[in-house]
């Protein structure tokens, strides 16, 4: 048999399934979400690391239990035990956030979205309002059509209202907006 190829210490999570500090209930979610929760850049799959522990919890618990109607997420959640969400979310909200995508975008629109999500994207534990700055953008436009569309039955109506009256356009800068936003460190 051929040598095993040596580690690369340059790209310590070359692998995009394993992480060193994970805990093990991230093994079934890193196969889509990546190791070190990046998500993947076509916005198929969010960002979670940086995310609030608070709103991570609270998502998952919805998942699991059903309220969140998402077919995809639905077997993980399910399968998760107490100390499951307990460690993903604590774990997930220790890492770094993500880099942003591009330069700086402004949009004017997102003014109204701040309310909620502040004024760098940052999230609110208090509203469950989730960190949106340096998500993927694609990601963030889908998401928000989900949200208009009510597809998974988790859209609040303060959030349904907020973004049916924006434009394409605007969703569009929004979204560019927040991926090229920094994440502050809360």
């Amino acid at each position: 048999g051929s040598p095993e190829a040596p580690p690369d210490r340059a790209h310590p999570h070359a692998d995009p399934w394993s992480h060193p500090s994970a805990p093990s209930g991230w093994a079934p979610c890193a196969s889509c979400h990546m190791a070190d929760a990046s998500g993947r850049p076509d916005g198929s799959i969010p960002h979670l690391a940086g995310q609030s522990e608070e709103v991570l919890r609270h998502k998952l618990q919805r998942l699991r239990d059903g309220h969140t109607h998402l077919p995809v997420m639905l077997p993980f959640a399910r399968a998760m035990t107490t100390a499951d969400l307990d460690e993903l979310p604590r774990w997930l909200a220790s890492l770094p956030p993500p880099a942003p995508s591009g330069a700086p975008q402004a949009a004017e629109a997102y003014t109204q979205c701040a309310t909620c999500h502040g004024p760098s994207g940052e999230g609110s534990d208090a509203l469950l309002a989730p960190r949106l700055c340096a998500q993927h953008a694609s990601y963030l436009l889908r998401r928000t059509q989900e949200v208009i569309d009510n597809t998974r039955g988790d859209a609040s109506p303060a959030m349904q209202v907020a973004v049916a009256t924006l434009s394409q356009a605007d969703l569009v800068a929004i979204a560019d907006h927040l991926a090229s936003t920094p994440c502050p460190r809360v």
